[in-house]
C-alpha cells in the first residue's frame, strides 16, 4: 500500500553534488514532494527549483525509451 503525496515531506541525498550548473561547492539536495510538485533545492540556500512530477516521469521513460532504441540499434549495425 503506498501514501498519498497529500502532506509535504522533504529527505536529503545521501551524497553531496557539484557541477558546472550546480556549483563548485558539493552541496546536498534537499528534495520535497508537495503534493504533484517536487520542490529541489541545494541544502543550505533557499533558492527553490520546481517541477511536476508527471513531468519528471516522462521525461525519466523517454531516456530509458530512448537508451532501449539506441542499444537495439547498435546491436543491428553490429551484425551486420
Amino acid at each position: 500500500m503506498t501514501t498519498a503525496t497529500d502532506k509535504h515531506v522533504s529527505r536529503v541525498t545521501m551524497r553531496a553534488y557539484a557541477s558546472r550548473i550546480i556549483g563548485q561547492k558539493a552541496r546536498k539536495i534537499v528534495v520535497t514532494i508537495a503534493g504533484d510538485t517536487l520542490i529541489l533545492r541545494l541544502h543550505g540556500t533557499q533558492q527553490r527549483e520546481y517541477m511536476n512530477i508527471v513531468d519528471c516521469f516522462e521525461r525519466a521513460r523517454s531516456g530509458r525509451v530512448m537508451a532501449e532504441r539506441f542499444a537495439k540499434a547498435r546491436a543491428k549495425r553490429g551484425r551486420k
